[in-house]
């Protein structure tokens, strides 16, 4: 992590995924949205996220108000998001 605004350091996994850009959307009919694959990587992995806390509300039976926060949800993403990424640029070298 750099000290200066707790903001982490740039790898060149995350430049890479930066400069390739791709058109997602469900269906031919439905928006579609062009973002880096950098960025997907962090919205899936906001998705996983999401799930796990999900999982994890059903197996306890709490209410979602006691398991919904932030700053975990955000570590998360940071931990998980250059898996992702790295999968995504695999896919992208095979194509």
């Amino acid at each position: 992590m750099n000290n200066k605004k707790n903001k982490p350091d740039i790898t060149e996994l995350d430049r890479i995924g930066k400069s390739i850009t791709k058109t997602y959307g469900p269906s031919k009919t439905d928006k579609k949205y062009d973002m880096s694959v950098y960025e997907m990587s962090r919205w899936c992995s906001v998705i996983q996220a999401i799930d796990v806390i999900d999982t994890q509300i059903q197996s306890m039976k709490m209410p979602p108000k006691d398991w919904i926060k932030p700053i975990a949800i955000q570590k998360y993403v940071e931990e998980k998001y250059q898996d992702i990424l790295h999968e995504f640029l695999q896919e992208e070298d095979q194509t």
